[in-house]
């Protein structure tokens, strides 16, 4: 379902619903089926999202500006009848709680349809972070951002619910990392025997083209699949009916292959499989793949900080500097993982099974050293000492000894000077 910003046909700012309790605002975005208004309460002044039942083929706005009316005296029947799916919305998200799911202010049957008021999330999508390239930290991408998705899919099956439209477009990541799952107008109860076909491209599974088809939280699986695929290509995955005979997706992995580890890229492609009985069922084996992934980017920035301060302790003429350590919450954190490398290199190298417990460096002998202000590379010479800022809360100051070492003695008694040869001699 393709959202896009069009105004012609929504309700005009300031326009008042539900008596005078909410004003609109502006258009947000459209869709097929439907109008999002950002919108205010007037008693409390609180942003609200406000989604208006309007598919387009079916309904027009009457001359006032406000009341929808079936652009033809037959559609009103199946008008009806798809009001019910969307009503359908505000039931199941008036059942959920969760942090990580949108919450339903209230809704109401208003000017001929249906308008359902949530609460406005805080954040921008998924599909436009990784579009513009403004995920700056993939340890709390993988530690926090991901995680979070996974909950609360978790969270839908155990209440029985399939979500259906799980994508990129449809979760807002915050300034901290967690994301808000959004747009349940797909969603059903998994014993529902109607359900309406709704699709999109790339993101949906072979059984949502068909109403009969038997769907489970499998569906789901192969949803997140996709939406992690987006994250780790910038681009949804090939069309499921395109994949049948000739699968492109290996391709891609292939030349993606050192951006993400093997087990990770084998949860996605075990969530991406085109027969549902071949899918990957659980969500934990995704979660651990996503965990590994975490810890391992989580290693890795805390040395390249680190390593880079290293390399250039002077910045503008300046001795010292401050280096945002973007993947941790606070400084303390910085030093307890770069003390704890080595145990976690191990862990992680084990759940991977791409090398063994004992390969790799020690990186943690390093981190010692640089924590104790002393060069790795050296014996004993300071170079560099580091120190917790605790105002700063999430960044630590590092500071470059510029003393240097004190000289041997010389000694200080001065030699008469030398008359040159020709003041020796006598005129």
């Amino acid at each position: 379902m393709v959202m896009s910003v069009s105004t012609h046909s929504g309700l005009q700012a300031n326009t008042m619903l539900d008596g005078e309790r909410y004003r609109i605002v502006r258009v947000i975005a459209s869709s097929e089926l439907s109008i999002v208004y950002s919108a205010r309460e007037t008693r409390t002044g609180i942003h609200r999202i406000v989604k208006e039942f309007f598919p387009q083929a079916l309904v027009m706005r009457d001359l006032d500006g406000r009341t929808v009316l079936p652009r033809m005296p037959s559609l009103k029947t199946k008008f009806d009848s798809i009001t019910g799916s969307f009503q359908n919305e505000a039931l199941l998200l008036g059942s959920l709680e969760h942090p990580n799911i949108v919450k339903l202010v209230g809704h109401i049957g208003e000017n001929g349809t249906f308008y359902t008021i949530l609460e406005k999330c805080r954040g921008i999508s998924l599909e436009r972070a990784i579009r513009k390239k403004l995920i700056r930290s993939k340890a709390v991408f993988y530690e926090k951002t991901i995680p979070s998705i996974i909950g609360a899919l978790a969270y839908l099956h155990d209440q029985g619910i399939l979500h259906r439209d799980i994508k990129p477009a449809n979760l807002i990541v915050a300034s901290d990392g967690q994301v808000k799952l959004i747009d349940f107008g797909s969603a059903v109860h998994q014993s529902d025997t109607d359900r309406p076909i709704f699709t999109s491209a790339g993101y949906s599974p072979l059984e949502f083209y068909s109403a009969s088809s038997s769907q489970g939280p499998v569906s789901d699986l192969y949803s997140l699949g996709a939406t992690l695929y987006y994250c780790l290509c910038g681009e949804a995955p090939v069309e499921v009916s395109r994949r049948f005979f000739n699968d492109p997706l290996e391709t891609v992995f292939r030349k993606k292959r050192g951006k993400v580890t093997p087990k990770l890229s084998h949860a996605i492609r075990g969530c991406l499989s085109v027969k549902a009985e071949q899918r990957w069922t659980s969500l934990q084996k995704v979660s651990d793949a996503v965990k590994a992934e975490a810890l391992l980017w989580k290693i890795a920035e805390s040395l390249w900080y680190g390593l880079r301060a290293k390399r250039h302790p002077y910045r503008n003429g300046m001795p010292q500097r401050k280096v945002s350590l973007l993947s941790l919450e606070t400084a303390e954190d910085s030093m307890a993982a770069l003390s704890g490398v080595q145990s976690a290199w191990r862990e992680t190298a084990a759940a991977i099974g791409e090398v063994s417990t004992s390969a790799g460096p020690d990186p943690a002998a390093a981190g010692e050293k640089a924590s104790s202000g002393l060069n790795p590379n050296s014996k004993g010479t300071p170079k560099m000492s580091v120190e917790v800022n605790s105002e700063a809360g999430s960044e630590v100051e590092l500071r470059t000894n510029t003393k240097s070492k004190p000289n041997k003695k010389t000694n200080t008694k001065r030699e008469p000077k030398r008359k040159s040869k020709a003041a020796d001699a006598k005129p």
